[in-house]
């Protein structure tokens, strides 16, 4: 386990938090997130007349009264919720009427499927916002590229 794994799991609300926390402190407007089990953009926001539609991932199950709940994902798991999460944030993109971003726990198993990939998320502009186990939000320098665009 890394140093970035200790504690509970985090939760794919606790993800959406986190980063609309993030996202507000570096001048973005919030127009929605969505916390439980509704369907739906995760976060939408806005800054300087650009749009950015994040799908966010959890570490574990979330749902009570399931064999796996409160259990983290594994490797399969980890890797098929990448692949959604970029799926989805490619399809924004497609649209063209927004960015499209990710946000995931800071765990190796997510990092490790990102990494595979890392450089057509940067080709494509997609933001990866890592979220740890202590709620704080750690840009890639994707992110980081991506928010500097987009400052006041």
């Amino acid at each position: 386990m890394d140093a970035d794994e200790t504690g509970p799991i985090l939760w794919e609300n606790e993800v959406v938090a986190a980063t609309v926390r993030y996202l507000r402190d570096h001048g973005w407007h919030i127009e929605s997130y969505i916390v439980g089990k509704r369907h739906g953009p995760d976060i939408v926001a806005t800054c300087a007349g650009q749009r950015l539609i994040v799908e966010a991932k959890g570490e574990g199950s979330s749902q009570e009264g399931t064999p796996r709940y409160g259990l983290p994902f594994d490797g399969g798991q980890v890797r098929m919720h990448v692949a959604r999460a970029v799926y989805t944030a490619m399809s924004v993109i497609e649209r063209k009427n927004a960015e499209g971003g990710i946000a995931l726990p800071s765990t190796a198993l997510h990092r490790e499927y990102v990494k595979a990939i890392q450089s057509s998320l940067d080709l494509l502009e997609i933001p990866v916002f890592w979220v740890d186990r202590d709620r704080r939000v750690i840009a890639d320098r994707g992110a980081k590229r991506f928010m500097k665009k987009f400052q006041r």
